[in-house]
């Protein structure tokens, strides 16, 4: 792992794969070692950093190489001198504001799988969750976006590329906009998804309402009264 610092001991990036350069009287940029460099690239970030004061809007900037980083610590609000991080109160106020949106948005979806919000709510604020994407871990409960739509985890998986949710009822539940008054009939797959006594759904152009609790049946054949 490598810092790059500024004159002031700034840690301006953290990044893994940094290189020394220089240009060329040409103009062509090419690697070049420590001594005869003009600037530190990043690959991480594509971003050049002098290694010199060339001008008043530039500064010079050091290559350093760490062991570790610790999990606080934040580009452009800590510094780094003798082997030590270290940071100001002001800088902790400024990055404590910087981080406010995700750090509510995290909080957000953490009350939202815990079933603390309403469908309105949750279908209000569907960009705080994340995309579908195969490969992951599921947790049971788990909220995420597919095509347009919210869905949650029925029970934990790791996903697959053709389990997505709007094929996979046994793994995911759409999550409705309750301001519809008669969203689509799907199939439950148990108790942890049934409709109630008195749900409201649509199901092949025809308005129903359960008449049982805990309906796991298709409209027209038991358990719904067709309006």
């Amino acid at each position: 792992m490598y810092l790059i610092i500024d004159s002031t001991n700034r840690v301006v990036e953290i990044c893994e794969r940094p290189c020394y350069v220089r240009r060329q009287a040409n103009g062509v940029v090419i690697l070049s070692d420590k001594v005869h460099a003009d600037a530190i690239y990043s690959n991480d970030s594509n971003t050049f950093w002098t290694t010199e004061i060339t001008g008043y809007l530039s500064d010079k900037h050091t290559l350093v190489e760490v062991d570790t980083v610790p999990s606080e610590v934040v580009a452009g609000y800590y510094f780094y001198h003798a082997g030590e991080f270290y940071t100001t109160e002001e800088n902790l106020t400024a990055l404590a504001k910087a981080q406010a949106p995700d750090v509510a948005s995290l909080v957000f979806v953490s009350m939202a799988q815990k079933g603390e919000f309403d469908d309105t709510t949750l279908t209000e604020h569907a960009a705080q969750f994340p995309q579908w994407a195969s490969n992951i871990s599921y947790a049971t409960d788990a909220i995420v976006q597919y095509k347009g739509k919210l869905y949650r985890c029925l029970q934990a998986h790791t996903s697959q590329a053709d389990w997505t949710p709007d094929v996979s009822a046994a793994l995911w539940k759409e999550i409705g906009d309750p301001t519809e008054e008669w969203p689509t009939w799907s199939q439950p797959i148990g108790a942890v998804d049934a409709y109630p006594l008195g749900a409201k759904v649509s199901h092949k152009e025809e308005h129903w309402t359960s008449a049982v609790a805990n309906n796991v049946w298709e409209p027209g054949v038991y358990g719904w009264e067709e309006v």
